[in-house]
């Protein structure tokens, strides 16, 4: 038994197919399917039904699959370690990063990271938080940057900063000329929101919970870009709620659009957090990340501010 046969094993599992896990592993499908096969021969064992369409793995695979993916990480454990002991920072890092704060954080601490580590290979994905806490636990991304607390099991939480909400408004809208706005003053036909699975949705949803059930706006649009939403209130007309971070990119006209939320319900934020399903990998990489992105974005981002209302998903 070698960790590139379980490595094997486990890229057909997660690709459902034969030749895509060949193309993900680097190798050919016969070298791949060979070695499976040497490995079902030694421990007596079928890892997958080849008659189902998609493939599908055997109850045995299942349990040999979850603890192969223990072996896997233990053996880049190791790897850790020696990287530790001689103080680099190096190899490859896989992050994923929700798109509500991927264009504001992303272009602040990378030119810093990238400088003070150029052996580093950071490979990034804008994913969605459900798909990113998946691909922890997959073993499929090493961190990932999301708005938390997740309270979701396995996962550990390295808060980063908290911010802000604020509305952004149409200057063809009447609430344009208050200097701030209650959530209470909004109703569902003025707000562009992001579209199902963006956790930003959820949390202003949950914070304006007075807008579910109520008629939606009359031109239905779904966008999983926050920067379109914003084009489209600057073009057309409407509401929308930007994270503090976006305030930072925006033109000194767009920032006209701004208006604070009334603290009737408290204040309105998100905390921001480096997450990971196992602690033990890579930390002397994840402490780089987060001394990259403290140092990088606005001081006010990083005091903390207990008056912030949670507006989290609770799900």
């Amino acid at each position: 038994m070698t960790l590139i046969q379980l490595e094997y094993v486990i890229a057909v599992h997660d690709h459902k197919s034969f030749s895509k896990a060949s193309e993900a592993c680097f190798v050919t499908q016969p070298t791949l399917s060979m070695q499976i096969q040497k490995l079902e021969d030694e421990l007596g064992i079928i890892f997958f039904d080849r008659k189902k369409k998609p493939l599908k793995t055997t109850d045995i695979g299942l349990a040999i699959i979850d603890q192969a993916r223990n072996v896997i990480s233990s053996g880049k454990a190791i790897k850790e370690i020696v990287a530790d002991y001689k103080k680099s920072v190096s190899g490859e890092l896989k992050l994923g990063i929700i798109p509500t704060v991927s264009p504001y954080l992303l272009p602040l601490f990378l030119p810093k990271l990238i400088k003070d580590h150029p052996t580093l290979r950071l490979h990034i994905e804008e994913k969605t938080t459900d798909d990113i806490i998946q691909d922890l636990l997959n073993d499929h991304l090493d961190l990932g940057i999301l708005a938390t607390p997740l309270k979701t099991p396995r996962i550990t939480e390295y808060p980063l900063f908290q911010e802000g909400m604020f509305f952004y408004v149409s200057p063809q809208h009447p609430l344009y000329a208050e200097e701030e706005i209650s959530i209470h003053q909004v109703t569902s036909a003025d707000m562009w929101l992001l579209n199902q699975g963006h956790c930003l949705r959820t949390q202003v949803l949950n914070l304006c919970d007075h807008l579910q059930g109520q008629p939606a706006n009359s031109f239905a649009f779904e966008s999983g870009s926050l920067e379109t939403i914003i084009k489209i209130v600057d073009q057309h007309n409407g509401i929308t709620v930007i994270p503090e971070t976006a305030i930072y990119t925006l033109s000194a006209d767009q920032k006209k659009n701004v208006r604070p939320m009334k603290q009737d319900v408290g204040k309105p934020g998100r905390e921001i957090s480096i997450v990971v399903s196992r602690t033990y990998l890579k930390q002397r990489l994840i402490n780089s990340l987060m001394d990259a992105i403290t140092q990088s974005v606005p001081p006010e981002l990083l005091q903390n501010r207990l008056d912030l209302l949670d507006i989290s998903p609770t799900n």
